[in-house]
């Protein structure tokens, strides 16, 4: 049994003013799940949101929303700092 996944793209950005200031595109993520006929970008099990690129990041966020939506279930508590100040946030498996 093979997979078929749509065709992935890169994407290289320029700017004439210099750095940009942040990175936004829409994307569509889902909870793992195979299909012998490949995936469609209309697939319901697709939560269609927008997405911050950070490239020096080390872990990946997601809103509490998307990981409603994607019934992701909480592994444990962390530690953030974010703005100023250290908040506790849920941690979720994702791969």
């Amino acid at each position: 049994m093979s997979l078929r996944f749509p065709q992935s793209y890169s994407f290289t950005l320029k700017s004439d003013t210099g750095r940009f200031r942040e990175i936004v595109s829409e994307v569509g993520i889902s909870i793992p799940f195979t299909e012998s006929g490949g995936i469609r970008g209309d697939d319901e099990r697709i939560h269609h949101t927008s997405a911050l690129w950070d490239t020096g990041a080390t872990n990946s966020v997601v809103t509490k929303s998307t990981a409603k939506a994607l019934n992701l279930k909480p592994i444990a508590m962390v530690q953030c700092f974010q703005f100023g100040q250290y908040l506790s946030a849920q941690q979720h498996f994702c791969s």
